[in-house]
């Protein structure tokens, strides 16, 4: 094993910090549906998100949408 796929491995099992995942042109891949996450973005700040949680804005939006319907009941 190389020692960045050793210190994957640490960060993701001790702190459930994932890396990005990159498709050979560089385009992250959003860790929750597998899609290249810029083309499922439609604001800037989506586009921000995504190289902070390497999820579309699409999967980032599904997460708080429970939140969000919650609060206002």
């Amino acid at each position: 094993m190389k020692i960045i796929e050793l210190q994957k491995d640490i960060l993701e099992e001790t702190y459930n910090i994932r890396p990005l995942t990159r498709n050979e042109n560089g385009d992250v891949i959003c860790y929750q549906c597998g899609r290249v996450a810029k083309e499922h973005c439609y604001t800037e700040a989506g586009l921000r998100e995504v190289e902070i949680s390497g999820l579309c804005e699409e999967c980032f939006n599904k997460l708080f949408e429970e939140d969000e319907e919650d609060e206002y009941e």
